[in-house]
């Protein structure tokens, strides 16, 4: 039987033949194969060898065409993770209000009159994760406060801690019990 080295060479030049298309078909004919190699085999060998390729190629192919699938499947979960772009607005109608745990990522929206506090809750009551995100929109004419619950730390430039109505501001949970506080605020 040939060495392996005949098998090498047999396996990059049908490797050269998928490349171009030919999809792990063992594309190779027996006088092209040893004109090629430079070396005389026999049918025999040469069909055994063909055939160890072929399969080769296969599972080869099979194992990109799975490679491509789990692929796919990550790209179709990141789509679907970033597919809800449209966020909920949760409207509160009262002067005073509590953030939960259903604001995270969410537009909380404070309509009364009258003028209005927004309470951060520390993490013991309320555990935010570290980077959630509540845009918050003021309306009905009141100012709206942001108000630090038990142990919360609110930053904000210039110590604003304040809303007009009409107006948007973002929290943002920076550590456990600490958020940053930015947008159109006033003192």
């Amino acid at each position: 039987m040939a060495n392996n080295n005949v098998l090498q060479e047999q396996l990059e030049i049908l490797a050269g033949t998928r490349r171009q298309g030919n999809q792990g078909k063992a594309a190779v004919r027996y006088e092209d194969f040893n004109k090629q190699i430079g070396t005389k085999t026999n049918q025999t060998d040469f069909e055994t060898y063909q055939a160890t390729v072929t399969q080769s190629l296969a599972d080869q192919t099979t194992a990109l065409t799975d490679a491509e699938a789990a692929l796919q499947a990550d790209i179709d979960a990141l789509t679907d993770a970033k597919s809800n772009i449209i966020r909920t607005i949760n409207t509160y109608t009262g002067t005073s209000q509590t953030l939960a745990l259903g604001d995270a990522g969410n537009v909380v929206h404070m309509t009364n009159a009258s003028a209005k506090t927004l309470t951060v809750p520390p993490n013991v009551d309320v555990a935010f994760d570290v980077g959630t995100q509540v845009d918050v929109r003021c309306s009905g004419g009141g100012k709206l406060t942001f108000a630090p619950g038990s142990g919360v730390t609110i930053e904000s430039y210039n110590s604003k801690y304040g809303l007009e109505s009409l107006r948007f501001a973002t929290l943002l949970k920076v550590a456990t019990n600490t958020w940053a506080l930015d947008g159109a605020l006033v003192t």
